[in-house]
Formats: structure tokens, C-alpha cells, sequence
């Protein structure tokens, strides 16, 4: 039995050796913090937005699926529905501005409403701020996909009931 243990020990001590040899399983950094200088910040042409940088961006209210819309905007407060969220209809599809950031262990995040003057407050959960989406994004795919082609194709589409 001894002499099995030691054949399982050397093999698995072989095996991890091997693989901390190869440098395509095993970077410098890869273990504890992470190594983010030659790590790019964008994608095409989004680039990550860090928090401190949200303020003043224009936002709209994503449409919620048929199912979800009765529990309306739950990660927003400062609306007329249960717990104090704003409703579907109140939000949904509406665009805002984001007046203010707070950090904090829950960030928070205040979007004061074009239409209505309301300001609803976002808090931000496990790194999400669910429902809403920044506008100049939505602009900048639009533009990458050709959403106003002259030839008048269809390109994309969002199922909306």
C-alpha cells in the first residue's frame, strides 16, 4: 500500500511539474493578482468604463421581458412600484442621465429622467447594474452594423412583445 501511495505522489509530482513547465497553462501573475499591464481596455471600439466615469452619460431603461415586467425595476429605487422601485411603465425604454456615482461597498448610482425630472437610485450588486444600458454605446453598434443601410436590409433585430 505504501509502496502504491508513493507511485500516486510521484506521478501527480511529475504531472505538476510538467505542467508548470509549459508556459501555455502557467503565466507569471497567473496565481493571486492579476497581471492587467498589457491588457487592453477595449473591445472594437468599447472601452471599459470604470464607475468614476459614468457620471453625465445618458442611459435608457432596457425593455424587460413579459414574464418580469410586473416586478418592474427592482435595482432601482425612488419609483412608485412595491419596495419603493420604479415600475416597467415608468421607466422602460425611457432615457436618463446619470447625475451621480457613490462609492461604497454597494455602489450607488442616481439617473435623473429626461422626460419626468424623477431620479431613480441604482444599486449596483456583485459588480452589475442590471436594466439599463448607456446610449452612445447603442449609437456606436447601431453604427457597426449599418442599422440606417441605404439598401434598407435588415441587419438585427430584438424581439420586443
Amino acid at each position: 500500500m505504501a509502496k502504491l501511495s508513493f507511485v500516486i505522489v510521484s506521478a501527480l509530482f511529475a504531472v505538476g511539474w510538467a505542467v508548470a513547465q509549459s508556459p501555455s497553462y502557467v503565466r507569471t501573475g497567473s496565481i493571486g493578482k492579476a497581471d492587467t499591464s498589457n491588457v487592453t481596455r477595449t473591445w472594437h471600439q468599447y472601452r471599459y468604463l470604470p464607475m468614476n466615469e459614468w457620471e453625465g452619460k445618458r442611459v435608457v431603461f432596457l425593455p424587460q421581458p413579459l414574464e418580469l415586467r410586473k416586478f418592474g425595476y427592482l435595482q432601482f429605487k425612488g419609483g412608485s412600484g412595491e419596495f419603493g422601485a420604479s415600475t416597467y411603465d415608468e421607466a422602460a425604454g425611457k432615457t436618463g442621465r446619470i447625475v451621480s456615482v457613490a462609492n461604497s461597498e454597494y455602489p450607488q448610482v442616481t439617473i435623473r429622467m429626461d422626460e419626468s425630472g424623477k431620479e431613480y437610485v441604482g444599486t449596483i450588486y456583485r459588480g452589475v447594474l442590471e436594466d439599463i444600458a448607456f446610449l452612445d454605446e447603442i449609437d456606436l453598434a447601431r453604427k457597426e452594423i449599418h442599422w440606417n443601410d441605404p439598401v434598407g436590409e435588415v441587419h438585427g433585430s430584438v424581439n420586443v412583445r
